[in-house]
This record gives structure tokens, sequence and C-alpha cells, in this order.
């Protein structure tokens, strides 16, 4: 692996050399499928860094869903634009520091025939790179965790008129520089079916929320999110318009974005902002379309 970057001070390049293993399997009675993968650098700037993946998928009674679990671990060097003073950003790292290990359990349990679809994601980190300010970079050097669990459900009210909803769950323990909305949900109303032979149409509402929380503030300087714990978030639902439709090779979509940022008391104009992050308002309304048309000889 050759890396080469120019930056305001020089060039800085890396020579690594790594190897790599993936591993599938299949039962004969097609009930059990397990995956496995590894990579180390042996030598060069990221000699020692690591990932490991496991699966393990076990196919449900008569076809009627399959349940996944895994583990997964990642040993990395820092990402370059907050531990190496050599990048052209104003970045000032606290110190040396060390690599960062990040640990995850998963568990996912699927059944199509309900519409249904349950994960957890748990993480344990250590050595945790983050941006403290316009300019810093420090390493929380503790452990902590991460707990991540939702579930995805599809409600079928008549035959066109579905409802699709993704609720997610966030929770960290050992008291990290780090912050989550304790709630992020996705629903959609959607009116979809296959008309006039060719025509495939999915359109209707869409709806975006999580709960308040202290967002990570913005640095221009650095183009990064750097922690903060003082100011709270607090925004209304997205609301969004979709059309979605296909007529043999030929795709398309409409969206409009940011219906909830109509403001009432200025001349109905969508002026009334949610924010990403202190200080930084979100687009208002918003027109999107695209198309895509496969020819065929």
């Amino acid at each position: 692996e050759f890396i080469k970057g120019s930056f305001a001070y020089g060039d800085t390049s890396y020579t690594n050399i790594y190897a790599g293993a993936e591993y599938r399997n299949r039962t004969r009675n097609q009930l059990w499928d397990v995956e496995a993968s590894a990579r180390l650098y042996v030598t060069g700037q990221y000699a020692g860094d690591y990932s490991a993946f496991i699966s393990l998928k076990r196919s449900l009674k008569n076809n009627k869903g399959s349940l996944t679990v895994g583990f997964q671990n990642v040993n990395r060097t820092p990402s370059f634009v907050a531990a190496n003073a050599v990048s052209s950003f104003p970045v000032i790292p606290s110190s040396d520091f060390n690599k960062e290990n990040i640990a995850k359990a998963f568990a996912q349990l699927q059944i199509p025939p309900l519409g249904l679809k349950l994960f957890a994601n748990y993480y344990l980190i250590t050595n945790y790179v983050y941006f403290d300010g316009l300019y810093s970079s420090k390493q929380f050097s503790s452990l902590f965790n991460v707990l991540h669990a939702g579930a995805e459900k599809k409600f079928a009210l008549s035959k066109h008129l579905n409802v699709y909803s993704e609720l997610h769950l966030q929770q960290t323990a050992g008291n990290p520089p780090l912050n989550l909305p304790l709630i992020f949900t996705r629903d959609r109303l959607a009116f979809e079916g296959n008309f006039f032979k060719n025509l495939f149409l999915s359109t209707g509402l869409e709806f975006r929320y999580y709960s308040p929380y202290k967002a990570d503030n913005y640095s221009p300087l650095t183009g990064q999110f750097f922690f903060q714990d003082v100011q709270t978030i607090s925004n209304r639902p997205d609301i969004n318009l979709f059309l979605n439709f296909r007529i043999k090779s030929f795709k398309g979509f409409i969206r409009l974005e940011g219906l909830n940022t109509i403001n009432e008391q200025d001349g109905f104009s969508f002026t009334k902002y949610n924010f990403t992050a202190p200080h930084y308002a979100m687009r208002g309304f918003w027109f999107r379309y695209g198309v895509w048309w496969n020819f065929v000889n």
C-alpha cells in the first residue's frame, strides 16, 4: 500500500504491507451461514493496526426469517487530521496518541412475513480520539461503552397504503466526551403499488425526529465537529414529501424537503430552521429531483 499526500508544509508518503484473509461457508442444509475476515498491517506507518470480523447466521424454521450474531474488533491508528500536526489544517494534537480500539458485538433478527427487524449493537471503545475545540484534539484513554438498539416494522393499512417505522435507542456509559440523542425515529406513510402494468409508484410523507441532546459544535477552520457539553439542540421533526416511480427501465424521484420550516409568522416563508450544531442552521425548503434511464440495445 503506497500513500502520498501534499500538505502546506511539504509532501508526506507512507508504505505499508498488510495481510488479509476471508472465509465463508454455508452448511448443506442451508440453515447456517458463517463469515469471517481479518486484516493485519505487518509493517509501515500503520504497523499493528488490524481488523477482525465474524458472524453466524441461522435461518429460522420454514424460512420465515433469520437470526444473525457476530463480533468485530478494530485496532487503528487515529485519523490523520486529528493526530498529525503535518496536516494542512490548523490542528493542535494534545500529545502523541495511542491506537484506538473499538470492539462491537451485534445481533439481528429478521422476520419478513411480519415486516419486522430487530437489532442491537454493543460497543466497547478505548483511546477514543476527538476534537474538543476549534483547533485542538484529545484522546480519552478510559474504556467506555455505547449501546444501540432498535427496530424496523412495516404496517400494512390497506392494499396500497403502508407505514414504515424505524426506531433507534442509544446510550453511553463511562462518561465519555461523546453525546448522542437517546431516541431517533424515521417514519414513512406511503401510497404505493404496481399500476397500469408498467408503473411502480411510491409517494407519501416522511418524518424524522431525534430527541434533544448536546450536539457537537462545528469548526469551519478544520471542517470537523468538536465536543461541547453546554448547549442543547432541540429540533422539530423533519417533514418531507416524496414521489418515487419506475416505468420499465426509467426511474425517477421528486422530493420536497424541509416542509417543517414553514413560518406562519413570517408570511408563510420557510424560515423556521432546525439546527445541526449550535449556530449552524439546516436549509429551509429544498426541491430535489432525479432520473435514471437504462438504454438496452
